[in-house]
């Protein structure tokens, strides 16, 4: 018996029909297990910010896991909201790239003698006037 190209691709369709309708159950079994809601519809976007900005501050960079169950928990959510507030995309116009939080705040004039300033040029040509 040998299978011709069209009986090829029905095989695969089928294949991949069987494996969405188990995707599919699986789903709905986990969901059906689910506490209910704590938050409002209205709440969710401004929950998504925070949930993203507390984020952004734990990771270590771009591609850190990360996590989030103690915060979610002392937010008083339960594990709907958490997949509630994490299952929506960020909008474009909402992201913006997570600062490290190793990173230094930036140069501290007041820690800098005269003396440590003009032993470097690039120092003494950026250095605040009198003031400091």
């Amino acid at each position: 018996m040998s299978f011709s190209g069209g009986h090829l691709v029905l095989v695969l369709l089928l294949l991949l029909a069987v494996r969405g309708l188990f995707v599919w159950g699986r789903g709905a079994y986990h969901r059906r297990r689910l506490p209910a809601r704590t938050l409002q519809p209205q709440q969710v976007e401004a929950c998504q910010r925070q949930a993203f900005r507390e984020l952004c501050r734990r990771a270590d960079g771009p591609a850190a896991r990360v996590d989030m169950n103690d915060w979610f928990t002392s937010q008083g959510w339960n594990r709907a909201d958490a997949l509630l507030v994490l299952s929506e995309p960020l909008k474009p116009d909402e992201v913006s790239s997570c600062s490290s939080p190793h990173r230094p705040a930036g140069l501290m004039w007041a820690h800098l003698d005269a003396e440590k300033i003009a032993a470097i040029p690039v120092l003494a040509a950026r250095a605040p006037s009198a003031g400091r």
